[in-house]
């Protein structure tokens, strides 16, 4: 990167992963840089996208949480949370990065795989194919 980004999208599969993805973009970001924290809630195909179930809003209540905290501690870039809900998260992601002109996108990467990613990939597999801005992957060692 020749200069520091000054607006960065840090995507949020839960809420654990908040401190750690956020605290990364810090380090890289310009020192007036903008910190969006997205989460999106992948909404299964036979439910409503507006379907409000508690078990469902669980994890986006959990990461908004988390994130708010976190900003409320953090010395240096403007950090806010926005909640999505859709289909796919991978092509949300591309979209919000596109339409909020990010110049830098964090993820997080997991070792444990689900059958539905098994037969269509990950989101960071989609995301390292798609995205429009640089992006920057956490994987963590294998146990």
């Amino acid at each position: 990167m020749e200069k520091a980004p000054k607006k960065i999208l840090v995507s949020l599969k839960q809420a654990g992963d908040a401190e750690e993805l956020i605290r990364l973009a810090t380090h890289v970001a310009a020192v007036r840089a903008e910190i969006v924290a997205l989460h999106v809630l992948e909404v299964p195909p036979a439910t409503p996208l507006d379907a409000r179930d508690e078990a469902l809003d669980a994890p986006a209540r959990a990461v908004e949480n988390a994130v708010k905290r976190l900003a409320r501690r953090l010395r240096g870039p403007k950090v806010s949370v926005r909640l999505l809900r859709a289909r796919e998260a991978g092509k949300t992601i591309v979209d919000e990065l596109k339409e909020g002109k990010f110049e830098l996108a964090v993820i997080g990467y997991h070792h444990k795989r689900s059958i539905s990613e098994l037969l269509l990939g990950t989101t960071a597999q989609y995301l390292a194919g798609h995205a429009p801005c640089r992006l920057l992957m956490s994987v963590p060692p294998r146990r």
